[in-house]
């Protein structure tokens, strides 16, 4: 721990988070317990712990015997005097530390938001609406007198839009911060405030001393794939049904194409789009064949534009690249046609399978190592397709309506304007499942023979 330190615990179950989370808070009552805090305007002794936690009976539920056998006489933090509220579980040190449970649920009161702590706990922190979190209890580590310590848990119940996955996102950041890398855009204060936020993920994998194989054994086999992964993986995108969770990773895809490089090809995506967002993608191909490396380096994706605007924005990278490649939506073939007289789009036939196009991008992402240990990809995609990441980390299998935890083959048609366009690039310019790539892998034959 540490001041002003933000302590992510994205474990897994059987990690001993909950034994974790309750230890530091018997350590800091060791440690501050009977010192007087003379930067409050009211000094008082001790320090000032609040637990977050969805509901207060899951908090008695998940520590309540734990806590008695800790604090009882003779326990192993029984030296520290901890009186038990069994109404309200406040606990009270006789150096004036106190420990305070609020359940989340109620934590729009007006005494809760009028507290003010030294260590904030989130237990089960993605079942903690983020409102909460935000306008509630991060004040409550307002006060200049405050340690500002906090320490976030659970499983990633809510896949990439709760609690969790934002602040591992934070994290990761702040990893790349502590490392000295420049991260753009962000103003000084933003840089410190993410560089204070440490990440830690674990499973029972890490921890064999403290889990039981065969409890583990069992519970793989009888609980539902995605459930299993979300508890005992901490894996958000189980959470999801996210079509591309197990293959694209942000923090290793993402990054700036390399300087001064010479393409071997270019190729240009496109997906037609009115209300919704039509997109263009820029792609940079390094190397030949299936061996070669993709790099998307630039996108446009806009609503309410039309053809005149698109053909415009089209113009300028046919233009860079006359030698470029152009695949389409065929939904709309009047309008490539179009691009083709218009914008001088040297055009390529189309093949618009679904499934077959998300299985190449994905092949595509697949990390692989090197003989020497390295790790590389064959798609990257440069920060600058702000869209296109936000589409990859949503685009998601439909939800069986009679189980929550169960997805569909059928893919939700939302989140997908620039993954098309992207799909339509690669699947038919590099895979030979593709009419098209076959075509064009035939006649490259051709030329070279």
């Amino acid at each position: 721990m540490g001041e002003r330190r933000t302590i992510f615990l994205g474990w897994g179950r059987g990690t001993g988070k909950s034994h974790f989370l309750r230890t530091v808070c018997w350590l800091r009552v060791a440690e501050w317990d009977g010192k007087l805090r003379t930067k409050a305007q009211e000094p008082f002794r001790g320090v000032r712990i609040a637990w977050l936690m969805p509901a207060r009976k899951q908090f008695v539920d998940v520590h309540g015997a734990s806590i008695l056998q800790d604090l009882e006489p003779g326990g192993k933090y029984g030296f520290l005097g901890g009186k038990v509220n069994r109404a309200t579980w406040h606990i009270d040190f006789p150096g004036g530390s106190t420990l305070m449970p609020f359940p989340a649920a109620d934590a729009n009161s007006k005494t809760a938001r009028g507290i003010r702590a030294d260590i904030l706990v989130v237990d089960e922190g993605d079942d903690v609406d983020t409102s909460v979190y935000d306008s509630v209890a991060i004040p409550w580590l307002s006060a200049r007198w405050s340690l500002g310590e906090e320490l976030i848990a659970g499983t990633p119940t809510r896949g990439r839009h709760g609690l969790w996955f934002r602040t591992l996102k934070w994290g990761r950041l702040g990893e790349r911060i502590r490392r000295g890398e420049a991260v753009p855009d962000l103003s000084p204060e933003e840089t410190k405030a993410y560089a204070s936020i440490y990440p830690f993920l674990a499973t029972y994998v890490d921890t064999p001393e403290t889990v039981d194989p065969v409890a583990v054994a069992k519970a793989k086999a009888t609980t539902p794939p995605s459930i299993f992964k979300r508890e005992w993986l901490a894996d958000p995108d189980s959470a999801e049904g996210l079509v591309f969770g197990d293959v694209f990773v942000e923090s290793f895809h993402v990054r700036s194409p390399p300087q001064d490089v010479t393409w071997t090809e270019i190729l240009i995506g496109c997906d037609h789009g009115t209300e919704d967002p039509g997109c263009l993608l820029l792609v940079g191909v390094i190397g030949h064949g299936n061996d070669a490396t993709a790099w998307v380096i630039d996108e446009v994706y806009e609503s309410h534009r039309l053809e005149g605007w698109w053909t415009q924005q089209l113009k300028r990278w046919t233009g860079w690249y006359p030698n470029h490649r152009f695949y389409g939506d065929p939904s709309r073939p009047g309008t490539v046609e179009a691009y083709r007289l218009n914008a001088g789009a040297r055009v390529q036939e189309v093949d618009n399978s679904i499934e077959d196009g998300i299985n190449a991008v994905a092949d595509r992402f697949v990390i692989r190592e090197r003989e020497d240990g390295s790790r590389f990809a064959r798609l990257y995609v440069s920060p600058k397709c702000v869209n296109l990441i936000a589409e990859l980390g949503k685009y998601r299998r439909k939800a069986d309506p009679r189980d929550k935890d169960r997805y569909l083959e059928d893919i939700l048609d939302r989140w997908n304007h620039s993954i098309d366009a992207l799909r339509y690039c690669l699947f038919n310019r590099f895979d030979p499942r593709s009419r098209a790539g076959k075509r064009n892998t035939r006649s490259l034959e051709e030329r070279s023979s």
